[in-house]
Parts: structure tokens; C-alpha cells; sequence
């Protein structure tokens, strides 16, 4: 079985009252990938894209918006 793509993990937690620490962990299926599509940065991209749509009331979509 082949398996491409990549997986992630990811921690939220609370520091105080006005802070959050999260941190995001990716890594290749495969070694033998040489990228990985979801790196740190891109989820933070769409992290704080989802935050938006949240804030404005609106429902996550199901498919990602694109850039």
C-alpha cells in the first residue's frame, strides 16, 4: 500500500487569560517523499483563515477555500 501525503498533530493550550500556546507538528507518510504539502506555515495559514470565517459567523466549509 502506498501512502503519500502527510500528517500532522497539534496542541492548543491555555497560558493565561489573554494567551494561547499551540504548537503543530507535520511529517511525510513516506521517507522516500521528498515534501510534504502540509508544512507548519500552511496550517498556520489556514488556521487563522478558519478563525476568520468563524468570527464573521459564517460555518467552516467542508473543502478548503483557496488562497
Amino acid at each position: 500500500m502506498l501512502a503519500f501525503g502527510s500528517v500532522m498533530g497539534v496542541w492548543i493550550e491555555p497560558v493565561d487569560s489573554d494567551n494561547t500556546r499551540m504548537t503543530v507538528i507535520t511529517k511525510r507518510r513516506a521517507q522516500r517523499d521528498k515534501f510534504t504539502d502540509l508544512t507548519a506555515s500552511r496550517f498556520y495559514e489556514r488556521f487563522e483563515k478558519g478563525i476568520k470565517i468563524i468570527k464573521s459567523g459564517k460555518e467552516l466549509p467542508v473543502i478548503p477555500p483557496s488562497k
